[in-house]
């Protein structure tokens, strides 16, 4: 074997720009990790579940009284599990191996950047493999490292299930292709595997059964417009149908039925670990199942000779009329068939999730084009290479996916090889979930880096192949302006899209600590992990602040507050919630109940002791960012019918009027005027007017007789006409509360410091407040 460096570099620079690619992906992802915590909300659940196993025999809480106290839940019937073992089982692995030395915190948080840099290796094969060409993986590897649509939900501190379903679609999707490409059942039931895995880790995997299944559902529906045009017009699409009858023979049977079959069936058979997988009757299982048996009996017509040669093209087109007929004609007669149409049309046009509280969380709402597109795009590269800023919108994956589709399109044409529609209808199906759930951009990520690696590939192979350069002439002797042109595409393409990624990570981090940052442009950590595995909150942030606080009044009562921040008083206060992000089934319903406390008058508040006795609530936490999350408390209260908000106002100016000192408070277009003596408290009543190009014009209501203090609610004039409601002076800010909201618990908690109510404040950092219950 020839050691010469030289040739060795001829011979495997792929092997050397994969091995730099991933680690690109790998150090981009790792850059949250500088904080020292986690990401997000439900990455807490996760993380107090899988050090809970690692620390106890693997073995979880039969009761968990931190979660929805003081029912407690069944660990087992209420956690996705795979997304628990699996970084706890790898801790325990490596350390044993001696190649991991670090408390598990620390690799909880760097795990999510290991699996994001583990899917950028594999997706290089499923480039490779899909399109027969090295450079179409690297592309593919390189534009999965950097796409913040992948990124966001693998990088540090994101411990969640996407990072681990990631490598396992990525697996499914390779071995898939490998199997059909090789005929290889044995590559098909590693398919199988990789596909159980990912319905047990992540509910998103449906559409992946959509894809599967969608990509043969395309290929029979084309069977079927071919058959008819050939009907129509004899001979013209022969060559065709013959090169489709061959692609759905026995080497698409043995790729497609073992993954399929394992996909389904593994799930359904380990039910303790598929919380969230598909049911048999799922639509999604339903078309598997299909499709399967329209595999199956066309192969069967064929091997026992039912039918003449001819013949056998009708087969698929038969099948799919007789099925269509019977879902139609089956569904005015059976409730299941019914269902199940009405269940396709939920995929078809896709609705956001059902009731008040899924309306309100915004992960789950509907995405658009916009969002995609925003995900694709490398918008933050200016913040890295400025002088480049002008061009990246011009050299974003998005624009790259849809060249490459068009040429995909075009080889399609050229070569009938109908495997070119997998790759289109990834890219498509992608991002026809995001219509469903905007979370699911996650999924748009692999299949746009796909599309642009194609893109790409094509690119260059053409360069090469057409000799262009004849046309246009050479530049510098032997290197032609082709090669020139296609080389500064490349070039500036890497640049931005790596560029962008890692300004879009240096961007992310935990949302319950404030970085800090010194002179020299350190972070400094939100936590201070020791090396027997405890830590050390930095007493100079207001949450950690309220979760040590939280810690010392232990476990025998409850915090109350939105359920947003639940997962955080479990893992970093100790501290049982009565609410949580599971918004788990029955339970959910105490999210409406919490809605409708916060809305309720504060002379109600006697009508809801029993409640709070209830769920024995002992404390009760207001965060700053609640105001914003008003909105969806009262609707989820109301039942979406009443919306309401608090208007925040800046100071933007004060006057010398009539003797008096005038604040000015704005909030374009809106201006309020507030009367105050020398020691800032409010004299009369506040003039609320719009201004437009320095102008003011009174509205029909324009003042505003009403203040909300720490000291009650305070009649401050009778101006008329008056606008109804109240201006909160507070410490945290100057608002208007709509007269709805006014005197509501709410209002009173987040702006009042609870006055009147049988309350004592016994924490406040100004960002967070802490009450405790008077019973």
């Amino acid at each position: 074997m020839d050691l010469n460096p030289k040739s060795l570099l001829i011979r495997y620079w792929y092997v050397i720009l994969l091995v730099i690619i991933v680690l690109v992906a790998f150090s981009v992802r790792a850059i949250p990790a500088r904080f020292n915590e986690l990401q997000a909300l439900d990455p807490f659940l996760f993380y107090r579940m899988s050090e809970y196993a690692l620390n106890n025999n693997w073995e979880l809480p039969k009761t968990d009284m931190l979660r929805y106290y003081p029912d407690g839940i069944n660990s087992y019937d209420y956690v996705t599990l795979l997304p628990v073992y699996i970084p706890a089982l790898s801790y325990s692995a490596l350390s044993a191996t001696g190649l991991v030395n670090i408390p598990y915190l620390q690799f909880a948080i760097i795990f999510p950047a290991i699996m994001g840099a583990i899917a950028v290796f594999l997706m290089y094969f499923i480039g490779k493999d899909l399109f027969k060409s090295r450079i179409a993986g690297l592309f593919a590897a390189f534009f999965l490292a950097t796409v913040p649509a992948f990124l966001t939900r693998t990088t540090a501190g994101f411990f969640e299930k996407e990072p681990i379903a990631g490598v396992f679609m990525m697996l499914t999707v390779l071995f898939f292709i490998k199997a059909f490409k090789k005929n290889s059942w044995k590559y098909s039931c590693i398919a199988g595997v990789s596909f159980a895995l990912m319905s047990m880790t992540w509910g998103g995997a449906q559409y992946i059964y959509l894809l599967m299944s969608g990509f043969l559902g395309l290929v029979f529906g084309i069977n079927l417009i071919l058959v008819v045009i050939n009907y129509l017009f004899a001979g013209c699409c022969i060559a065709m149908i013959e090169k489709l009858e061959d692609f759905v023979g026995l080497r698409m049977i043995m790729a497609y039925v073992p993954m399929m079959l394992i996909g389904i069936m593994v799930p359904q058979m380990f039910p303790s670990f598929s919380l969230g997988s598909l049911e048999l009757t799922s639509v999604p299982v339903l078309i598997s199942f299909a499709v399967i048996v329209v595999l199956l009996v066309r192969y069967g017509v064929k091997r026992l000779n039912l039918l003449e040669e001819k013949q056998i093209q009708h087969v698929i087109p038969g099948i799919m009329v007789l099925g269509v007929l019977i879902l139609l004609v089956g569904s005015v007669f059976s409730g299941a068939l019914s269902n199940i149409i009405y269940q396709l049309g939920s995929y078809i046009n896709p609705t956001p999730q059902a009731g008040e509280l899924g309306t309100t969380i915004a992960e789950n709402m509907p995405g658009g084009l916009g969002e995609v597109t925003g995900k694709l795009s490398n918008s933050m590269s200016g913040q890295v290479i400025p002088q480049l800023n002008f061009l990246s919108p011009y050299f974003t994956l998005w624009i790259f996916m849809i060249l490459g589709c068009c040429a995909m399109v075009y080889e399609f044409y050229k070569t009938k090889n109908y495997l070119y529609l997998f790759p289109l209808l990834w890219i498509f199906s992608s991002i026809w979930s995001v219509f469903a759930k905007v979370r699911l951009t996650f999924l748009v990520g692999p299949a746009a880096a796909v599309g642009g690696a194609f893109f790409f590939a094509w690119l260059i192979k053409k360069a090469r192949k057409d000799n262009i350069a004849q046309k246009l002439g050479r530049v510098a002797g032997r290197i032609n302006t082709t090669t020139v042109l296609v080389s500064i595409i490349i070039a500036l393409t890497l640049v931005l899209n790596f560029a962008n990624a890692y300004a879009y990570c240096s961007s992310l981090g935990p949302s319950i600590c404030f970085p800090m940052v010194d002179e020299k442009g350190n972070v400094k950590p939100c936590l201070e992990i020791n090396a027997d595995s405890t830590y050390s909150m930095d007493e100079n942030q207001p949450w950690y602040q309220a979760m040590d606080f939280l810690s010392t009044t232990g476990q025998d009562n409850a915090v109350l507050s939105w359920w947003d921040f639940g997962y955080w008083f479990q893992a970093r206060g100790n501290k049982p919630s009565i609410a949580d992000g599971g918004n788990l089934g029955e339970y959910a319903r105490r999210n409406n109940e919490i809605a409708e406390w916060f809305t309720s008058s504060t002379n109600e508040w006697s009508e809801y002791i029993p409640w709070l006795q209830k769920y024995q609530v002992g404390y009760i936490l207001m965060d700053y960012t609640l105001i914003a999350k008003f909105g969806a408390i009262t609707s989820i209260a109301s039942k979406g019918q009443n919306v309401l908000g608090f208007m925040e106002f800046r100071q933007s100016n004060t006057y010398q009027k009539d003797n008096q000192t005038i604040v000015e408070f704005t909030n374009n277009p809106f201006v309020l005027w507030v009367p105050v003596n020398n020691q800032g408290v409010v004299t009369g009543s506040i003039r609320f007017m719009v201004s437009q190009d320095g102008k003011y014009y009174n509205r029909d209501y324009s003042y505003i007789n009403d203040v909300c203090t720490t000291n009650g609610i305070l009649h401050v004039g009778d101006e008329e006409p008056s606008v109804a409601g109240c201006v909160v002076m507070s410490s945290l800010g100057i608002y208007y509360a709509p007269e709805d909201a006014k005197d509501t618990i709410f209002t009173n908690l987040m702006f009042m410091d609870g006055y009147g109510l049988p309350l004592e404040k016994v924490f406040d950092n100004t960002l967070v407040k802490i009450y405790k219950v008077l019973y």
